[in-house]
């Protein structure tokens, strides 16, 4: 027993330096700013929005014998299966049970969707997006705002629920009821309710969006970066970074991820899926790729529950179910990595090179 111990952990990679939680490792990187939020408030982490630790904070009021990683945790684990649950009912109104088994389990294998079950806010947020869309489709508009507002105080993109939701409000031809469409404007109020908390904390109520250009990523806060000059700096760093370094295959990934994310929006509109759907998943990847790095993109998208629907459309079974073990075994060891301190979702400024 102890032989075969020792065999594993030869293969496991070394421990590197970066933000790891002792004992933890479900809460390393961000893990570790949204636990301190949720323990002693802002302090220089403005940048992280404040539904998800606020959330620890409160169950932690209730559950005060349990730590808060743990508690992080399964908050995590509590929305993402409530995550699977609304975007089951979502995706009945348009498709089969067997293509919704498909999506369900494209999006449970995709190489970074282990992120749902550590201490981040993605399953929080694929929740209240999902479920407001949810919503919208049954016409309950006053609950899709409700849901909506909390997926703006989630993530900073999170306001722009609000375009799909609009959209889905003039779709289903409901013109006269104006007082719905006013509901939809209290949506982004809770990214501005915190850009207010910013300004009465730190004089300045966009800095929880420019701290983002602090963190030594390459990433542009102040104006955006065209796709192009982007995908320059990636075959850069492709090509003149060591192949050995992890950095290089991360990059990779940020391309892949980028890559799938466009190829994944082309084929939903040639089979004109809902357009509510498509621009969801639009403005949601323009955002962050818009600002010189595709750091992070490989996280961000796990939330884009229609890029998953592609999956759904190969028709060759040894193709797909290819794919999908090929996504699980990669998500392995991409988990494999983070727990043991690699970057997953970012890459250094080092290797952003210009």
């Amino acid at each position: 027993m102890e032989s075969f111990i020792n065999s594993i952990i030869l293969i496991l990679p070394p421990f590197r330096m970066g933000y790891l939680f002792p004992g933890f490792p479900l809460a390393n990187f961000d893990g570790v700013h949204y636990l301190a939020i949720a323990q002693n408030g802002y302090t220089n982490n403005m940048r992280f929005m404040p539904l998800y630790p606020l959330v620890i904070h409160l169950v932690k009021k209730i559950a005060f014998f349990i730590p808060h990683y743990w508690i992080g945790f399964f908050i995590s684990l509590f929305f993402f299966i409530g995550s699977i649950i609304y975007l089951i009912k979502l995706l009945r109104f348009d498709y089969s049970n067997n293509r919704i088994r498909i999506i369900i389990l494209a999006l449970i294998v995709f190489p970074t969707s282990f992120f749902f079950l550590t201490v981040y806010s993605e399953s929080l947020f694929l929740f209240l997006t999902v479920a407001s869309l949810y919503y919208a489709r049954k016409e309950k508009w006053y609950l899709a705002t409700f849901l909506g507002f909390f997926a703006s105080l989630t993530r900073i993109v999170g306001f722009l629920i609000v375009v799909p939701l609009v959209i889905e409000f003039f779709s289903q031809h409901k013109i006269k009821k104006t007082h719905h469409l006013l509901a939809l404007l209290f949506v982004p109020l809770g990214t501005l309710l915190y850009a207010i908390y910013n300004y009465m904390r730190w004089n300045n109520p966009l800095l929880f969006i420019q701290a983002h250009s602090q963190l030594s990523n390459g990433r542009s806060s102040t104006s955006l970066v065209f796709f192009p000059q982007t995908l320059y700096r990636y075959f850069k760093m492709l090509t003149t970074v060591s192949v050995s370094l992890w950095e290089w295959k991360i990059a990779l990934l940020e391309v892949a991820c980028f890559s799938f994310a466009v190829g994944g929006i082309y084929i939903l509109r040639k089979q004109k899926v809902r357009l509510s759907y498509i621009v969801y998943t639009l403005v949601n990847l323009l955002i962050p790729a818009s600002t010189g790095t595709f750091t992070g993109l490989p996280r961000y998208i796990i939330v884009l529950f229609p890029l998953f629907l592609v999956f759904s459309s190969i028709k060759n079974r040894v193709a797909l179910i290819s794919i999908l073990v090929a996504s699980f075994i990669l998500q392995l060891i991409l988990f494999l990595y983070f727990s043991r301190g690699y970057y997953v979702a970012q890459v250094p400024m080092l290797y952003c090179i210009v």
